[in-house]
């Protein structure tokens, strides 16, 4: 089998991997036809085409591989702990299966392979179970667990939910490709006897232990992050978003940069040896590496083109790096299907792929800058051009100063992964002596994350993009295939790279100047309504620490959305306005914030109002009875502030906004005669007095809850059908647009309350 029908056969191999995401085998079917295609297609007008049959053979490898992905998708049985949940009060005992890591919401996370659990502590005897939990306990219960430690349990237990919020991030999905399908928020843990901490793990510990001793933190954990992975190592939450702010997030997960820097470093101690010599400490080398990081996806490929490339020099057999590629993506798949889905995995190939076959291109179109300065230049470049849609169609952002921040740190982060690698064996043998060499990198380490740190203060450092749809995504990348295959065509480059950045950014921007919508957010504790018209979003309320960071602020992120014109706060009280400064610090701009609580400021409302003014922001308040418009066609009016009613106009459609308000507060307001008639009710889902609705006469009750109280389900069971009643926990996000109305994000509306 030549190389080229050997390429044809992985790449038929990944391309029907993709295939399976596809439902109702139509990805199996896709696989076929586009098969049959191109054997009746391909050698018509390529001269060097192989024969109609391989190709043939190639769309029934794709069908096998879409099949074999399917097959091999996990699915709980029937001892799975899953089974039991939702649980409160279980207790459950396991051993952990990864590196535990510290969230975002200061808990501490991992998996948990589960033997036995009771329902709840009352009871005597454990019952045998099966299947992982992903945990989450509180930090201080968290802090020192290590993989293999065996823990007892007590918390409770949940199923994990879909998205709730457009484009938003589907954690049982997420969950589901790992083969875990319950949750558990733990509250206490009982440890039990733990295994002896030898081999890779204990090794692991010892380089991370010479790390933090030698250079503190955050120097310590960033260096073994450098070295091991991001998933070897717990790195503060500020220091990874830093980096990926920065676009140096590949430089905290091992990938084939570090396996080539370990691997160029171990070959050049050995010298001019003998080549199978070479290719044997080589190959350990790369085996050792790849077993203390963890295995991901990235650093296998890497050590399987590396350990290729040893070989074909040991023997003086020519290695094609393409069909390397296309070998290790199809072996990594073909051991561990679910890893198409892994953002890591394409991420890497990717962006290998894209110096494989445009560094070089670029370097030649850099001549006229110095040759090492090229040289530097056209990987970065080579790397980002193929990564970028990827990136957006995932994230909606790009960091702007990426290249200048890899060119700058790349040297640096080079010669620490070096002394990172010698410091932590040192330290393995002798700690003290592993922690002295630590201490000499803690200036380079500080100076990798000042740079970082730097960047990220530029002007438009990172700018929110919008996510792209699917078929921007593969059009990008047609391009770029058709000028890499068609060499003739490589001079039409600039002419084919303002073709990609138009159908990347300009169908967001004018579908975004063309946009009159209004969504209520699936938020878990403050409700939140973002307004978008005509380029122009308002806000709100931002939400507490929790929803900003995973709801609100994604949002608008993958909306394109870059600064809040207008924002209004609907109370001064800490969860509500905590979150305004976290979107300043994400960069959400905030060009006027608006209070509609009267001069009842608590000292966190004020501390936020000092932090928006001094970066800029302007600060008013709405009184009671003032009508004031937030963009076109949308104006919103206080009618009081304790409790609070605020009325939101869009178009024809009426909003009232009700505060959390009593029963007999409720009935005040119906007697006082101030409440507006409204198509929608919007409330935080507390019981509601018929009286009021009766007043309202709302086409809709939206509720910003993931739980009503029974009392308040058979209030609105009584309804009937004269007002159409929504959650956002159960229904997801709402949207309104002029055209559409109001529409649930998930079409679940005659499902019971």
């Amino acid at each position: 089998m030549n190389a080229t029908i050997f390429m044809i056969f992985c790449t038929a191999f990944v391309a029907g991997a993709y295939a399976s995401t596809i439902p109702n085998f139509v990805g199996v079917g896709l696989a076929l036809g586009l098969g049959a295609v191109s054997a009746y297609v391909l050698p018509k007008y390529w001269k060097e085409s192989p024969k109609f049959y391989i190709y043939l053979a190639a769309g029934a490898i794709a069908a096998f591989a879409c099949l074999y992905v399917m097959v091999r998708t996990p699915a709980p049985s029937s001892t799975d702990i899953s089974q039991f949940a939702p649980l409160r009060g279980a207790v459950v005992r396991g051993v952990i299966q990864n590196s535990p890591s510290r969230g975002r919401s200061d808990r501490v996370r991992f998996h948990l392979e589960v033997r036995e659990f009771k329902k709840s502590q009352r009871d005597e005897n454990f019952i045998p179970a099966s299947g992982t939990l992903y945990v989450t306990v509180p930090l201080l219960e968290g802090t020192g667990r290590r993989r293999g430690d065996e823990l007892e349990i007590t918390g409770n237990m949940y199923k994990p939910s879909g998205a709730s919020n457009p484009r938003g991030f589907d954690f049982r999905q997420f969950l589901a490709r790992q083969g875990i399908f319950a949750g558990m928020t733990g509250q206490r843990i009982s440890p039990e006897v733990s295994p002896p901490r030898f081999g890779e793990w204990w090794i692991t510990g010892r380089i991370i232990k010479a790390h933090v001793t030698g250079a503190g933190m955050p120097e310590g954990a960033l260096l073994s992050s450098l070295v091991l992975g991001g998933r070897a190592v717990d790195l503060p939450p500020e220091v990874r978003d830093t980096f990926v702010k920065a676009g140096l997030a590949a430089m905290l997960a091992a990938s084939g940069f570090h396996v080539s820097i370990i691997l160029g470093s171990v070959l050049g101690v050995v010298g001019e040896a003998n080549p199978k010599k070479r290719m044997v400490v080589g190959i350990l080398a790369l085996l050792g590496y790849a077993i203390l990081t963890g295995g991901s996806p990235s650093i296998i490929r890497a050590t399987i083109m590396g350990a290729g490339g040893l070989v074909g020099l040991a023997y003086e057999k020519k290695i094609r790096p393409l069909a390397g590629l296309a070998a290790a993506a199809a072996l990594l798949l073909l051991w561990q299907p679910l890893w198409i889905y892994d953002l890591g995995f394409q991420f890497s190939f990717l962006a290998t792929l894209g110096l494989m076959v445009s560094a070089n291109a670029v370097q030649q179109r850099l001549q006229w800058l110095p040759p090492n300065l090229a040289a530097a230049l056209s990987v970065p470049i080579a790397a980002v051009m193929w990564t970028l849609p990827l990136q957006l169609y995932v994230f909606g952002r790009i960091s702007i100063y990426c290249i200048l921040a890899n060119v700058l740190t790349t040297p640096i982060i080079s010669f620490c992964i070096i002394g990172g690698v010698l410091s932590g064996l040192a330290g393995v043998i002798f700690l003290p002596l592993g922690a002295g060499l630590t201490w000499l990198l803690r200036f380079p380490l500080w100076l990798t994350i000042t740079i970082a740190e730097w960047t990220n203060s530029l002007p438009g450092a990172v700018t929110n993009t919008g996510a792209i749809e699917l078929w921007q995504l593969l059009s990008a990348y047609a391009i770029f295939l058709v000028i890499w295959l068609y060499p003739k065509l490589a001079k039409w480059w600039l002419p084919a790279g303002v073709v990609v950045t138009l159908l990347v950014f300009a169908p967001g921007a004018i579908a975004r100047a063309n946009l009159f919508q209004v969504t209520l957010l699936a938020t878990s504790q403050v409700p939140a309504m973002v307004i978008q018209n005509q380029g122009q979003t308002a806000l709100i309320n931002s939400g507490s620490n929790q929803d900003v960071q995973f709801t609100v602020f994604p949002f608008l992120q993958k909306s394109g959305v870059n600064a809040l014109d207008k924002a209004i706060a609907t109370s001064s009280q800490p969860k509500f306005v905590e979150g305004w400064q976290i979107l300043r610090r994400e960069g959400i701009g905030i060009k006027e914030l608006q209070s509609a609580f009267g001069d009842s400021k608590t000292p966190a409302y004020q501390l936020v109002e000092q932090t928006l003014t001094a970066g800029g922001t302007k600060i008013t308040s709405l009184s009671p009875g003032q009508k004031v418009d937030l963009m076109p066609a949308v104006a919103v009016e206080v009618i009081e502030t304790e409790p609070l009613l605020m009325t939101i106009q869009t178009a024809d459609t009426t909003w009232l906004l009700m505060g959390r308000t009593r029963a007999g507060e409720q009935g005040k307001l119906v007697l006082g005669g101030k409440l507006p008639k409204a198509n929608v009710l919007w409330w935080s889902g507390e019981a509601l007095d018929p009286k009021l609705v009766q007043a309202v006469k709302p086409q809709f009750l939206i509720a910003s809850t993931n739980n009503l109280t029974e009392e308040v389900r058979n209030q609105l069971r009584q309804l009937g059908d004269e007002v159409r009643v929504l959650v956002t926990g159960r229904d997801g996000a709402i949207s309104w647009t002029p055209v559409n109305g109001i529409e649930p994000l998930k079409e679940v509306e005659d499902s019971p309350l």
